[in-house]
């Protein structure tokens, strides 16, 4: 649909990047005017947020590069973009959740109080993440004849993801943000 955001140069800013850092940004917002609110140690919980985030980036690439060895022995370089995958959300969830869970009872704050404030956090930033997967062409749905289908023209979205083009296919990625979103 929309990879690429901003060009100047020989500096890009794909879409997909900025919606996830746009998430992150907007998560973290949430997470801390509500942490404010129940009377949390703000700075605390953004230090659990500011590792866990960097846990679950590394834990996400490392499940997408298990999962497609292949492809990143012949091309490490595509590990380090966002242009292809950000990572399995899965992994990135996996790791996260045990490293913030550990940091919790590290730091003796309250895990269930604290549980309640990073799930909409989290359910905000992965909306936003799933509006960039769908600019990107990323986590297509599949061949439909639904009036709501979507089809992709754009032969980098098509390069970088493998999206079919010229299919109309469901919107799985906008599906998952508008539930993410509620």
């Amino acid at each position: 649909m929309f990879p690429v955001l901003i060009r100047l140069g020989p500096l890009t800013v794909h879409t997909y990047g900025f919606m996830l850092a746009l998430g992150v940004a907007l998560g973290l917002w949430f997470m801390a005017r509500q942490a404010k609110k129940e009377q949390l140690p703000v700075g605390r919980l953004l230090d659990l947020a500011f590792y866990t985030i960097i846990i679950a980036l590394l834990g996400a690439k490392l499940v997408l590069f298990l999962g497609n060895i292949s492809y990143y022995l012949k091309y490490p370089g595509e590990l380090l973009t966002l242009a292809r995958s950000g990572g399995v959300f899965q992994g990135g969830l996996f790791f996260g959740l045990i490293f913030a869970v550990w940091f919790l009872h590290r730091h003796r704050l309250p895990t269930w109080k604290v549980a309640d404030l990073a799930g909409p956090a989290i359910a905000l930033g992965h909306g936003f993440g799933r509006l960039g997967c769908f600019s990107a062409g990323c986590c297509y749905g599949r061949a439909c004849d639904v009036p709501w289908g979507v089809m992709f023209g754009n032969e980098y979205a098509h390069s970088i993801t493998g999206v079919p083009l010229h299919r109309v296919i469901h919107p799985t990625q906008l599906y998952e943000s508008i539930l993410n979103f509620t």
